[in-house]
């Protein structure tokens, strides 16, 4: 199934799986260095991401024409 089909390969594996399971549960005690890392983790995203990256594109680009709906009168017809 994978190159390191060994014994090591396998809870090696394992235990990404798990540490990524707790990453994500976020199943740490509050006043352990996991807590921190992840707290500095998320504060250095939020603080050190580039604007450019939640910047909109061109809007020109997708925007379609603009269509003015005038309502008929009866006098019109």
């Amino acid at each position: 199934m994978y190159a390191d089909d060994t014994d090591a390969g396998r809870a090696y594996r394992e235990l990404g799986g798990f540490v990524m399971r707790r990453i994500i549960w976020w199943d740490f005690e509050r006043a352990s260095w996991q807590w921190d890392v992840l707290c500095l983790l998320i504060m250095a995203f939020i603080f050190l991401t580039p604007k450019s990256w939640f910047e909109k594109p061109d809007p020109g680009a997708t925007r379609s024409p603009s269509v003015v709906v005038k309502p008929s009168s009866p006098a019109d017809k």
